[in-house]
C-alpha cells in the first residue's frame, strides 16, 4: 500500500515495535495515519531478542506465538522473573495482525526520511522523492533516528552501546540450544558479556557482545575481533561476513518535542533513547513508549503513566551512571544475571 494522500494526521516513521504499538493505538479512529518504513519487509533489524516474559503480557501479546526458545525462570530476591526470545520479524507480523484492516492506516515501504521542514517531512523512495505534511510525526526510527538528530540532539557517547551480533543457523531439531545465556570473559568483554539467545522456531542462534562506545574508545578494544576469539573458544563455526554491529541508543534526553520549530514531534523507542544501558534491552520500551505516545494523540487527556514510569526508571539509570553510584548498580546487575544462568568463560 502507498500514500493515499500527502498530508496525514499522524506520520510515524519506523514499522518496528514502537511504531507499531503506536499504530495501533491509533487504528479505526478519526485521525488519518501514515507509518513508513525504510526496509521493504519490516522488523529486519540488528536484534538479540531478549525479553521478559512479564513485560510482553502486560501489553495483551500472546507470548506463546511470540516466544523463540524456552523460558528462563530466574530468582531474584524472592521473585521468579521469566525470560524469552522474541525475533523483530516475528513480533512485526503479529502486530501487523491489529492494522491490516484499518481504514485509516496507509503503509509505505521501502522509504527513508531525508529532510525535514515545519509540518513536513521530505521522504526518498528509491528514484523518487516525496513529500508528507503531518499534524503529529512519531519518530520510531531506532537509535540511528534522522529525526532526533533534525530536531538537534546531540549524542553522549557515555550512553551509546555498540553491539556485535552474529547468526548461526542451526539444524532442524537441534537441542544444545534450549535457552538465554550469558557468558563473561573480562578480558575480551570487560564488565559486559557474551550471550547465546536461541531463536527455535527460526532455526538458528544469536550470539552477540557489546559495549559502551566511550568504553571501547578508552580501552581500544575490538569487539568484532574479541567475538571471533571467543567463537572460536566454543567451538562454534564462525562466518566473518555474518558478523553484524549497530549502535544502541541509551542516551535518554526527552520523548515529548511538540513544541519543535518542526511541529508537534514524539520520540520513542530507541529514537527516544530509552533502550537499557546495562542490557542493552530495548523492545519493552519500544512496545510502552509507542503504544503511550499513540493513546496521548488520541486523547488529549490521557495521563501515560506507564510511560512516566518507564522515564523515571531510565533517569534513574542515567542519573546514577553520572554520580558514580552506576559500579553499585552494576555489580547488582552482574550478581543477579550470575544467578541468572550458569555463566561459562
Amino acid at each position: 500500500m502507498g500514500l493515499k494522500s500527502g498530508k496525514y494526521d499522524v506520520t510515524i516513521i519506523g514499522a518496528g515495535p514502537a511504531g507499531l504499538a503506536c499504530a495501533r493505538e491509533l487504528a479505526n479512529s478519526d485521525l488519518s495515519v501514515l507509518i513508513i518504513d525504510k526496509n521493504s519487509q519490516p522488523g529486519d533489524k540488528l536484534c538479540a531478542g531478549g525479553v521478559r516474559v512479564s513485560d510482553i503480557k502486560e501489553l495483551g501479546l500472546d507470548i506463546n506465538r511470540l516466544k523463540g526458545c524456552e523460558i528462563l525462570k530466574a530468582p531474584d530476591n524472592g521473585k521468579i522473573i521469566e525470560y524469552t526470545t522474541v525475533d523483530r520479524r516475528v513480533l512485526s507480523h503479529y502486530q501487523f495482525r491489529f492494522i491490516d484492516k484499518a481504514e485509516n492506516i496507509d503503509k509505505l515501504s521501502g522509504c527513508k526520511m531525508s529532510d525535514i521542514a515545519p509540518k513536513m517531512i521530505m521522504l526518498n523512495c528509491g528514484d523518487k522523492i516525496k513529500k508528507v505534511f503531518f499534524e503529529y510525526l512519531v519518530a520510531a526510527d531506532g537509535s540511528a533516528s534522522k529525526v532526533r538528530q533534525k530536531i538537534g540532539i546531540v549524542n553522549q557517547d557515555e550512553l551509546i552501546l555498540n553491539s556485535i551480533l552474529f547468526v548461526l543457523p542451526l539444524k532442524n531439531n537441534a537441542t544444545e540450544f534450549s535457552t538465554l545465556e550469558f557468558f563473561y570473559n573480562r578480558k575480551l568483554f570487560g564488565d559486559w558479556y557474551a550471550y547465546i539467545f536461541p531463536h527455535l522456531k527460526l532455526n538458528q542462534i544469536k550470539i552477540g557482545c557489546g559495549g559502551s562506545v566511550k568504553w571501547i574508545q578508552q580501552n581500544k578494544i575490538n569487539l568484532r575481533e574479541n567475538l571471533k576469539i571467543w567463537l572460536h573458544s566454543r567451538n562454534l563455526p564462525i562466518n566473518p561476513d555474518n558478523i553484524q554491529g549497530a549502535l544502541i541508543n541509551s542516551d535518554f534526553q526527552g520523548y515529548d518535542f511538540t513544541k519543535s520549530r518542526f511541529g508537534k514531534i514524539f520520540l520513542c523507542g530507541d529514537a527516544a533513547g530509552l533502550a537499557n544501558y546495562y542490557s542493552g534491552e530495548g523492545i519493552h520500551q519500544a512496545l510502552i513508549s509507542g503504544s503511550e505516545i499513540g493513546k496521548m494523540i488520541v486523547d488529549k487527556n490521557y495521563i501515560p503513566e506507564r510511560l512516566n514510569e518507564l522515564v523515571s526508571c531510565k533517569q534513574q539509570e542515567i542519573d546514577g551512571l553520572f554520580s558514580n553510584i552506576d559500579n553499585k548498580i552494576w555489580n547488582r546487575f552482574k550478581q543477579y544475571l550470575h544467578r541468572l544462568v550458569f555463566h561459562r568463560f
